[in-house]
């Protein structure tokens, strides 16, 4: 005999409500019990073919909105003096200056994975998440969300002397050091004129350095919900078609195991907060349906809710903020 029991999982932005079927157990005292499922055996995983899946996109979303909804606002002054004020987030692009020279895989492992231990090692950056994806010159570039301040000056210095180890920004100097600025505003500008004085700087600038500093870092700060969820759907999206651009090093062989994405030991711990509605003290879909903007789903066995917690007015808002917050302390979670 089965029983059903109304129950939801809550997140800062998404509520779902749903039942639960549970067996009867045959001793009053333990009214619900779930049958101890047969293990099954491993499944073979397929080749992911370089792109994400839907359940690993929904639950990388899911990780950056805990990551932006648990941060804390900040004012920043950087070194060269300027003023960012309630910082939240950053977003930062890295990539290859030059052609790509080894499977993918392996610059995941010996240099990006490297200039993680950077940032966290010599910038104190705890919590983050990274997403990889491929520009359209077949070259890997990596997407990262952190709630640490990283000065874009000392980042771009200690990922190109990362680059350097296997001669990539030589490379780029080389390349460079061979163009005129009619050449490197050719291939830059690619017909837009109005480019020209931009690249004009950039060329001088980067003929001034030798080309040994290339600008292989994007930083971009995030002190909104709607600029987070901007980046995400644009950067961080499911690539289109179930495959995205490779290049000629990798092989489902050397890339079965890559990862295209992950995040820190705190986030991961960071999931939705489950119970049976019968076991807590609040109705979470009153909560939710304080805001001002919800949008209702109803799907097979489920309603979802869709929410912006700033949007929720009077005190449903601070209870669900404490709500959040109470489970991750409950996750060891420390926000920065």
């Amino acid at each position: 005999m089965f029983s059903i029991s109304p129950a939801f999982s809550l997140s800062p932005n998404k509520l779902v409500l749903f039942n639960r079927f549970d067996r009867m157990s045959p001793d009053p005292a333990y009214p619900r019990y779930v049958e101890k499922q047969t293990p099954k055996l491993p499944l073979k995983r397929s080749f992911h073919n370089f792109a994400i899946s839907d359940n690993a996109f929904r639950n990388l979303r899911q990780k950056v909105n805990w990551l932006y909804y648990l941060s804390k606002k900040k004012d920043i002054t950087t070194y060269s003096g300027k003023r960012i004020f309630s910082f939240r987030c950053a977003f930062l692009t890295f990539t290859l200056p030059s052609k790509q020279k080894t499977p993918t895989v392996d610059v995941t492992k010996r240099l990006f994975n490297h200039l993680l231990t950077v940032l966290r090692e010599r910038y104190n950056m705890a919590n983050y998440v990274w997403r990889l994806e491929f520009q359209k010159n077949g070259n890997v570039h990596y997407h990262l969300v952190t709630d640490s301040y990283l000065d874009y000056f000392a980042v771009l210095k200690a990922w190109n002397r990362i680059l350097e180890t296997d001669g990539y920004v030589s490379d780029f100097a080389a390349k460079h050091n061979a163009m005129s600025l009619f050449d490197y505003v050719t291939a830059h500008a690619k017909g837009d004129k109005s480019k020209f004085a931009t690249l004009k700087k950039r060329y001088y600038k980067g003929k001034a350095e030798n080309w040994q500093n290339p600008p292989s870092v994007d930083v971009k700060s995030v002190i909104s919900k709607d600029k987070i969820a901007s980046y995400v759907s644009k950067y961080f999206s499911k690539s289109q078609n179930g495959a995205t651009i490779s290049n000629e090093f990798d092989t489902p062989e050397n890339s079965r195991t890559m990862r295209l994405w992950f995040c820190s030991r705190g986030l991961s711990r960071l999931k939705t907060i489950s119970d049976y509605l019968a076991h807590v003290n609040f109705d979470p879909e009153l909560l939710v349906r304080q805001c001002a903007n919800f949008v209702r789903i109803r799907v097979d066995y489920a309603v979802m809710y869709f929410f912006d917690i700033s949007k929720i007015i009077g005190s449903s808002r601070k209870f669900l903020a404490e709500l959040f917050r109470n489970y991750a302390n409950e996750q060891n979670y420390v926000p920065n």
